[in-house]
């Protein structure tokens, strides 16, 4: 028979090495321990989620790779998460889990892995289904040292502006750490921040309770390298945990070691709450970061930043800076890359010159338009096409179309018709060549499967309108709503009308009414229109004629002919003071 201490969980083994003591966490460990020892490849959850292999694990769960079985040919792969605890018999636990799992599922944003689906296995084990992200997890870059500081910053700037989102919805992360960051794409040049894990932590935390509840790995719920004091101390969180969390992840990522380490989990915990963060700033742009930095990591969330979005600003003003430092360095090779520069435009064009320089696809494409239209810099044709040629190789969309003018049209290079194809956009000539459909269906792919909202967009618009392929509705809002999804607000236009018809989706007003909405708010005219439509004859949503007629007046100021028609006949009926 297992001793007492050998089951005793890692928390109680450090605090009584060698002690036979009653374990109070033993049959949480216990039921820890069971979720994590599960193999569910090539099982089906719910009847829909088909796993197909093991992704990771850590401390909270394992993640699989799996396929929506009701996606069009079942092709559509999710990252499905079980979670480390036994709920079968612990309603607090499974209401705790249902309620979390439905915020984190509330929250639209494109730097916020999307929830889509959450349930409980047969066994009562809770699982989340998540989109799945392709790319690497900050920590992993961080090993690697593949972060310089203007990067850092960037990717700290999208991690605000993320849990700005989630914090005006009133959801709090509690859980921000380098593993918890996803970087799509190539960190060198164009990439895209992706938050994972929203509300995981709580569903582990009993109230009133310090959550340094630690599985057989050793890892902690709660991470305490990036812990709030608060939050070690097991005392009630709001959304300045987060900016502390964040903060500690940023000096990480400038100094290569956490604000506050230690040996063990307690002494990291001792600092968290009781030690002040070392200096590391010696010259003058790195003084102002060191100094946002240490007032985000002030131990009293009082004398924190307010929100997220105050110290995203206070950020961005520290990525100027950097970026006027790095100017100076720059200044002496300018000259060999663009001899004549209008100096009353030298600020923009060598931020847009640096960012080009050093692997920004938008940048370089940027830097291509202003070479061929003559602005900031002398008119040349052929640089124009050079920095285009070095977007569109990456992949950005916007710039293998430009490059397909390029060539159709022999601007920087000798008119080549049939390279005109080759990009990620269709081109109709009488005169020209067949476009080749294959391989623009293979590049838009490719951007979208990388989570490039625009050509996912795209595709949808290829499937739609049978552009070089068989109409096809099904496909068409599926790569719809994997746009809308990242917050695009085009997409969410166009979703919203394949729930509202019916068109390649089953009808549902109710999703109609959901994504109209979202796009409305972004300030699309048309989707305004119809949002107005719904309040009028009460389709997804109640009647309500005043907020009818208040979205009418937006989409009418803004020339929607829709719209205008729409307000000119109620208002023509006598229904304007509704």
């Amino acid at each position: 028979m297992t001793s007492q201490s050998q089951k005793q969980c890692k928390i109680c083994q450090d605090l009584y090495p060698g002690q036979d003591v009653t374990c109070p966490h033993k049959e949480e460990q216990y039921n820890q321990d069971i979720a994590l020892n599960l193999t569910l490849s090539g099982q089906t959850l719910a009847e829909r989620y088909q796993i197909e292999r093991e992704l990771g694990r850590g401390g909270m769960g394992i993640i699989y790779l799996a396929r929506d079985l009701t996606s069009p040919g079942a092709t559509e792969l999710v990252a499905l998460k079980i979670l480390a605890t036994n709920a079968q018999h612990n309603e607090t636990t499974r209401s705790r889990f249902l309620a979390e799992a439905k915020a984190a599922s509330s929250l639209n944003h494109s730097n916020i892995v999307k929830v889509r689906d959450f349930a409980f296995s047969k066994d009562g084990l809770p699982f989340m289904v998540m989109d799945y992200i392709q790319g690497q997890s900050l920590s992993q870059l961080l090993e690697a040292g593949q972060i310089d500081s203007i990067k850092a910053v960037n990717i700290a700037i999208d991690i605000c502006t993320a849990l700005a989102h989630a914090h005006n919805r009133r959801v709090i992360h509690r859980d921000i750490k380098p593993s918890n960051i996803m970087i799509c794409g190539d960190i060198d040049n164009n990439f895209k921040t992706i938050l994972l894990d929203f509300g995981i932590a709580k569903i582990f935390s009993e109230p009133g309770e310090v959550s340094l509840r630690l599985t057989e790995t050793g890892q902690l719920f709660g991470s305490p390298l990036y812990m709030s004091p608060e939050q070690c101390m097991g005392q009630n969180i709001d959304n300045r945990s987060d900016i502390y969390s964040l903060a500690c992840v940023l000096y990480e990522c400038l100094t290569g070691s956490s604000p506050f380490s230690g040996d063990n989990f307690l002494n990291v915990i001792l600092r968290q709450v009781n030690k002040q963060p070392q200096p590391f700033a010696a010259k003058a742009p790195y003084k102002s970061m060191q100094s946002v930095i240490f007032r985000a990591l002030n131990k009293k969330p009082a004398d924190r930043y307010n929100n997220m979005t105050e110290f995203r600003q206070n950020l961005e003003h520290c990525l100027n800076d950097l970026i006027k430092g790095a100017k100076s360095s720059l200044q002496a090779n300018l000259a060999q890359y663009s001899p004549v520069i209008d100096n009353t435009q030298d600020h923009n064009f060598l931020q847009t010159f640096e960012l080009a320089r050093g692997g920004f696809a938008p940048a370089q494409l940027d830097l291509a338009c202003l070479y061929e239209d003559g602005i900031a810099v002398g008119k040349d044709l052929e640089e124009a096409f050079n920095w285009c040629l070095k977007a569109a190789s990456q992949g950005l969309t916007e710039a293998q179309v430009q490059l397909g003018d390029y060539f159709k049209l022999g601007i920087g290079t000798e008119v080549e018709p049939a390279k005109s194809m080759h990009g990620l956009g269709f081109y109709h000539s009488e005169s020209g060549p067949e476009p080749d459909i294959e391989q623009s269906l293979e590049w838009y792919k490719k951007a979208a499967m990388e989570c490039n909202e625009q050509a996912q967009f795209a595709l949808g618009l290829v499937y739609i309108l049978g552009q070089g392929v068989e109409e096809d509705a099904e496909e068409a809002a599926k790569w719809f709503e994997m746009a809308a999804q990242q917050g695009h607000g085009e997409s969410q236009y166009q979703i919203g009308m394949c729930y509202e018809h019916g068109n390649g989706v089953d009808l549902n007003q109710a999703k109609a009414f959901k994504w109209y909405k979202l796009a409305a708010e972004q300030g699309l005219a048309a989707a305004q229109c119809l949002l107005a439509c719904m309040y009028e004859f009460g389709e997804g949503v109640a009647h309500n004629m005043a907020e009818a007629l208040r979205l009418y007046r937006i989409a009418a100021d803004k020339g929607d002919a829709a719209g205008m028609t729409s307000l000119a006949y109620l208002l023509g009926q006598g229904k304007g003071a509704a």
